[in-house]
């Protein structure tokens, strides 16, 4: 779009005799009138050269040799080169597909998931409507990783790199970005997305000393949330007082009686 397309009339000159007689030869012109015509007559100018009128017999009003067109709106438009001379008309047509530059756009049908978890895609390149098919190649990278894993997706549902609206799975948990590169006749051009992929959290409780006779402890874990936030603690302490807690650093848990007692912690995101 916005460039030069040249068109040249490149056609051949039909000749036709004139005058004459048994004793006289006759004249012969090689003259021939020409006109261009380009349909649909919106989205282009002429940037040299002219249409010209194939009814005028002034040969500065018949058509230029050559134009130079610039096509302002993309999409597919049609050429002709009509010819004329004292014997008949001849009239040729080309197509010529006018494309803008690349445009890469895509939605997801969620940004986020547990594993395993299946994503969609919807593409809505302004390339789709290109006279001329562009290509899509799609591809992920892992950003984050998270509970001790690599990246690990695939595309699913029958779908490759190069599909216009592929499928991925998601099998293990971390930040993924999704990039969506769009090349037609013009330029290439690359949309991007990011994902979250979470799993169930990892978490352990830090070492409790053992104590004599009774106890006061204040228990502390480590935990990874795997990219979603916790939403739920729960604590049990059997035989301690108090029994349970929902908070996420409980204190002063206390036990009166000498024993081996369990502390377990359920985390929930």
């Amino acid at each position: 779009i916005n460039s030069i397309v040249k068109v040249t009339n490149t056609s051949i000159d039909g000749s036709f005799a004139f005058g004459g007689g048994p004793n006289t030869p006759s004249n012969c012109f090689s003259s021939t009138k020409s006109e261009w015509v380009i349909y649909p007559n919106s989205g282009w100018n002429l940037s040299s050269g002219n249409l010209g009128n194939i009814n005028s017999n002034n040969p500065n009003a018949w058509g230029s040799s050559s134009l130079d067109i610039v096509f302002t709106t993309s999409g597919t438009y049609e050429i002709y080169l009509i010819v004329k001379n004292n014997c008949g008309y001849d009239t040729t047509m080309q197509s010529v597909c006018i494309v803008d530059y690349a445009n890469s756009v895509f939605s997801l049908d969620t940004t986020f998931g547990c594993i395993p978890t299946i994503i969609n895609t919807s593409n809505t390149s302004g390339s789709l409507l290109d006279c001329t098919p562009a290509q899509y190649f799609w591809d992920i990278q892992q950003t984050v990783s998270t509970c001790n894993s690599s990246s690990s997706w695939d595309f699913t549902n029958n779908t490759n790199d190069i599909d216009i609206e592929p499928s991925f799975i998601f099998s293990s948990p971390g930040e993924y970005v999704v990039n969506l590169e769009v090349t037609n006749k013009c330029n290439s051009t690359t949309y991007t997305d990011t994902i979250l992929i979470s799993d169930i959290p990892q978490l352990s409780i830090n070492n409790i000393p053992d104590y004599c006779d009774t106890a006061i402890i204040n228990p502390t874990f480590n935990i990874d949330n795997c990219l979603n936030p916790i939403t739920d603690y729960t604590w049990s302490f059997a035989n301690g007082f108090p029994n349970s807690s929902n908070s996420s650093s409980p204190s002063n848990i206390s036990y009166d009686q000498a024993g081996e007692y369990t502390v377990s912690l359920y985390a929930e995101n």
